[in-house]
């Protein structure tokens, strides 16, 4: 459902709340174990509503960038990260800028793996 996408079973949100908006930044770790041979491929939709212009919104798997958002969107949109055989952490992290009062908003949602054999 569009109108709440934060309370789909799968879904995560970063939400604007008094008690966090002087946090510089928000984590959600998402461990896994891969056992294909040849690693796979994480894929995620994402819907920012981020406090402009200076939040931004990392993907890192095992503490290696592999994607950054820097601006709001019109709706959900598709992405995708590789991730090597074994254990690995997906870590989104939403940063607070020096120069935004408000914490955006960001959902995650449709997070799916696809082995690699």
């Amino acid at each position: 459902d569009g109108s709440n996408p934060f309370e789909g079973d799968f879904s995560a949100h970063f939400p604007p709340n008094d008690s966090v908006a002087l946090l510089e930044s928000r984590n959600l770790t998402l461990p896994v174990t891969v056992d294909a041979k040849g690693g796979g491929r994480f894929e995620w939709k994402v819907f920012l509503d981020i406090g402009m212009p200076s939040d931004l919104l990392g993907v890192y798997v095992d503490d290696m960038e592999i994607r950054t958002y820097y601006s709001n969107s019109s709706g959900y949109v598709e992405a995708w990260g590789p991730v090597e055989p074994g254990a690995s952490n997906i870590i989104f992290m939403y940063q607070k800028g020096p120069f935004t009062e408000k914490l955006g908003q960001v959902w995650l949602d449709n997070f799916k793996f696809e082995p690699q054999f």
